[in-house]
């Protein structure tokens, strides 16, 4: 179990624009576009990516949280809070939308497996960091 103490923005946006089908993103910020999945899109949608570190026992870690995690956590779709943004006369999606501080001080239990990296054929040792590969990583809400 961990605290979300930070929104990280180092390097992302907090969202990026997608396809409303198959969720992949896509370059086009608006109008209409044929995604790679063939789904032909009015608008792209904007969907979560926000990277936050989460404190446990005075350690941090940091944690990448995607849409659905993000919408359940805040209430309101990506596109519902730039909207909100916009009418503000906030423009750019770089910047921190208010939304994402209701992220701030829930405790989330996360899940992170391991197995041996196959690759790896001179160690087989579940000790060794280095020997292991990160298969999946999700919370448990």
């Amino acid at each position: 179990m961990g605290t979300i103490s930070k929104i990280v923005m180092d390097n992302h946006s907090w969202c990026y624009p997608a396809c409303v089908q198959c969720h992949r993103k896509t370059d086009i910020q608006t109008g209409p576009f044929t995604c790679g999945c063939g789904k032909e899109n009015n608008q792209p949608v904007l969907r979560y990516r926000v990277e936050v570190m989460v404190t446990q026992n005075n350690k941090s870690s940091k944690f990448l949280l995607w849409d659905r995690e993000c919408a359940e956590l805040i209430g309101e779709t990506a596109d519902d809070v730039n909207r909100v943004k916009i009418e503000d006369g906030d423009l750019d999606l770089n910047a921190s939308p208010q939304a994402l501080d209701k992220l701030l001080g829930h405790v989330l239990a996360f899940k992170a497996c391991s197995k041996i990296d196959p690759s790896n054929v001179d160690c087989n040792n579940a000790t060794h960091a280095e020997c292991l590969t990160m298969i999946r990583l999700r919370d448990c809400l």
